[in-house]
């Protein structure tokens, strides 16, 4: 992942990158949005608002994933695990850590923090959603998309198939009742 990746910046040290397939994404989304979904729920505004609404939602779609992996990292790191880096690339993100955690409760931990992290600015946003839903019709609409993805991002995260967080959910909790990871 490391060629076509432009570093963002640090978090703790540990380097952001996001990879060129981002764009793909990037436009992907404020596409999809702007024609298809933004003008169904509001059919009487102006193209300039449609795409700057859908640019928008596709901007901090970004950082939500980056939410995700940002949380998984901290853990990790307070739990004594060396991460690499963190990247973002056309399936989501990735946290490169150095070494696999040595307890299941630390995999548990490590694993959970991302859905959690989701879930938890998913609430969030609906609580704008809600404050704003009124006077707002922008601001409730880019926060309840913003809703929408981060408890789906959340939610489906715990699917338990690896290397999904779900899957790390439950390969620690496999490996904490046999006592053994393989």
């Amino acid at each position: 992942m490391g060629k076509a990746s432009v570093l963002l910046g640090r978090v703790r040290g540990i380097p952001i990158r996001v990879d060129a397939s981002w764009i793909v994404i990037f436009v992907l989304a404020t596409w999809s949005m702007a024609r298809g979904i933004l003008p169904a729920l509001h059919p009487g505004w102006p193209p300039a608002l449609t795409f700057a609404v859908a640019a928008t939602t596709a901007t901090l779609f970004f950082f939500s994933v980056l939410w995700h992996e940002v949380a998984h990292s901290l853990v990790a790191l307070a739990n004594g695990l060396q991460v690499r880096e963190i990247t973002l690339f056309v399936f989501g993100g990735a946290s490169q850590m150095d070494d696999e955690p040595e307890r299941p409760r630390t995999e548990f931990i490590v694993a959970l923090a991302g859905p959690v992290a989701s879930l938890v600015l998913g609430g969030l946003w609906l609580l704008v959603a809600l404050a704003a839903r009124r006077a707002l019709a922008p601001v409730a609409t880019v926060a309840s998309l913003m809703a929408q993805v981060n408890i789906s991002l959340g939610i489906f995260n715990l699917v338990p198939g690896f290397p999904l967080d779900g899957g790390r959910i439950l390969r620690a909790g496999l490996w904490a009742a046999r006592k053994d990871i393989a």
